[in-house]
């Protein structure tokens, strides 16, 4: 029977249980920190119209108060060629220019220049993301 593969020798033995007790640690490790991440994340925002209910910092809701918005202003602040990139949620034109997420005057499908209100209304940001934008005014209308 020299065909046959030699036994484990008592020292083989006791490696071949730890690499499988360190396979089981590492996968319920993983499996521990995936349910924790699942478990204690924040729950998305995306589709909360009460979100719109925010109140505005008193800075921004003196500037919203100071200026009013033409419709065509906010059509020209598309982002583009070095124009200002401004979206318009609930009626309050922010200024969204200096964010890295609206380069070229678009952010995930939202165009600088229009109102983005329905569309942020899905989206998982807080109005805590809007309450950091800069105001510009009120759009007319």
């Amino acid at each position: 029977m020299a065909d046959q593969a030699p036994e484990p020798t008592m020292d083989e033995a006791p490696d071949a249980k730890k690499g499988k007790g360190s396979l089981l640690v590492g996968v319920l490790l993983i499996a521990l920190l995936v349910g924790a991440f699942l478990f204690f994340r924040p729950p998305s925002l995306a589709g909360d119209r009460a979100k719109l209910d925010a109140s505005l910092t008193a800075t921004q809701q003196q500037q919203a108060e100071s200026r009013t918005v033409a419709p065509a202003e906010l059509e020209a602040a598309d982002g583009k060629d070095g124009r200002p990139a401004w979206i318009s949620v609930s009626g309050v034109v922010f200024d969204v220019s200096a964010s890295q997420g609206w380069k070229d005057g678009e952010h995930r499908g939202v165009k600088a220049g229009t109102d983005g209100t329905e569309l942020f209304v899905q989206s998982p940001h807080g109005f805590d993301t809007l309450s950091r934008t800069p105001v510009v005014g009120r759009l007319a209308g």
